[in-house]
């Protein structure tokens, strides 16, 4: 049975850290002393406090899963009572007009609150309300915040509104799946100790956002980094007589890393999910041929944001530096790879002429896809599905011949994609 939970302001106590193992892992900020008290329970209710005034409590709800998981204290010990909110970040158009030193507005969507065995469940109580949120493509990006006396948490993920017939509907951004039971991954991520984040609502604190609940959440674009290089494709042949390429048109979704930082400072940042961004028009990449292996590159702008929240539960302003893409920059440009392996349990003979075109599975996610290092430390990662508006050819003009996937089938998930002799 759930207790009922709800977090009310204390003075004293010794900060400490949360791990979060959640449908979106989550980096964490410990907190300062004075931070909120703990849940307490009332008495065996069923239910769970609501957080936020005219946002449904997700217990309150049987519609699909939005977020799940689980909060957790280093050791593994369940943390009970932590807020949870899922704010809907502005669209791409929004953030992208938005200059450097203004303010945008974070809508909360959603919120639960963990019970006893430090569970949470968000559900939303309406999708149709985030087509304000979506850009010109149905990409919505979320941003998940747990809150709790012991610490606070972030994750980024996106997902594409569909519309048909007078019903929205949530899909995963591969290939537009979803609908009804997304299915989600649970991740613990390392702690975050600096507690510079955090500040004291003494009237001193300098941050677009000045209320006490974290309904009032807003981000400042502080740095324009401008346009930097995004892996979106790779084609290889390890044979000879087989032309390779990759088309990136208008609509083509990628899902690009977030890099999240408690002090803004070079080197500080670390990767704390993705957001969904779209292409606004067709880059066709010149075929390849013999014996090469090819990556196909475009270009997004990535600025920095000054995220800030301030929350009745600890009488502090939660803020952070987030560093994001923002406007497709439509660059081209082809890089020679190595070729990578592949297992013969995953290629497909090829005993004709002619071509072949994957147009719907999973790519691989490049870990350093987007070029951020000289920036903020790190490149943050970038990944593109295989779709009808991203989609790679190959053409078989000498036969015999394998296509080859590293993962899987050709036809199935093949990640990448490698022409081979027979």
């Amino acid at each position: 049975m759930r207790t009922r939970l709800c977090a009310r302001l204390r003075t004293g106590g010794a900060a400490a850290g949360l791990a979060v193992a959640m449908a979106a892992g989550l980096a964490l900020v410990a907190l300062p002393a004075n931070a909120a008290e703990s849940s307490d329970s009332e008495g065996g209710s069923d239910e769970r406090h609501a957080l936020i005034d005219g946002l449904p409590a997700s217990d309150d709800l049987t519609t699909d899963s939005l977020s799940t998981g689980v909060v957790t204290s280093p050791e593994g010990r369940p943390v009970p009572g932590a807020a949870v909110v899922v704010f809907a970040w502005p669209s791409a158009e929004v953030e992208s007009a938005t200059a450097v030193g203004e303010t945008i507005s974070l809508e909360p969507v959603a919120q639960d609150v963990t019970d006893g065995a430090g569970r949470y469940d968000v559900r939303l109580d309406s999708v149709q309300r985030l087509n304000r949120s979506a850009s010109k493509g149905g990409i919505v990006n979320f941003e998940v915040r747990v809150f709790s006396e012991e610490g606070l948490a972030s994750y980024h993920f996106p997902r594409i509104v569909k519309n048909r017939s007078g019903k929205a509907s949530l899909h995963m951004l591969e290939q537009g799946r979803g609908g009804e039971n997304l299915p989600a991954v649970a991740e613990e991520l390392e702690l975050q100790t600096d507690e510079s984040a955090l500040a004291p609502r003494d009237g001193t604190v300098d941050t677009a956002v000045d209320k006490h609940d974290c309904s009032a959440s807003g981000g400042t674009k502080v740095v324009g980094y401008g346009q930097r290089w995004v892996t979106v494709g790779a084609t290889h042949s390890a044979t000879t007589g087989v032309s390779h390429d990759f088309v990136y048109t208008e609509g083509a979704n990628s899902s690009l890393g977030v890099g999240v930082s408690a002090s803004g400072k070079y080197g500080s940042f670390s990767s704390k999910g993705t957001i969904g961004r779209g292409s606004t028009a067709e880059i066709a990449f010149a075929a390849g041929g013999n014996n090469i292996g090819r990556s196909y590159r475009t270009t997004y702008d990535y600025n920095q944001w000054k995220v800030t929240c301030g929350s009745y539960f600890y009488g502090t302003q939660h803020s952070e530096y987030q560093v994001r893409a923002g406007t497709f920059g439509a660059g081209r440009d082809i890089v020679s790879v190595t070729i990578p392996s592949t297992s013969s349990s995953y290629c497909a003979p090829q005993r004709v002429t002619g071509t072949v075109t994957v147009a719907s599975s999973s790519a691989i996610t490049w870990s350093n896809g987007a070029k951020l290092g000289s920036n903020i430390g790190m490149d943050l990662s970038a990944q593109t599905g295989y779709t009808s508006n991203a989609k790679v050819t190959f053409t078989f003009n000498s036969v015999p011949r394998r296509l080859c996937g590293t993962h899987g089938l050709p036809g199935g998930t093949p990640r990448q994609l490698v022409a081979r002799n027979a």
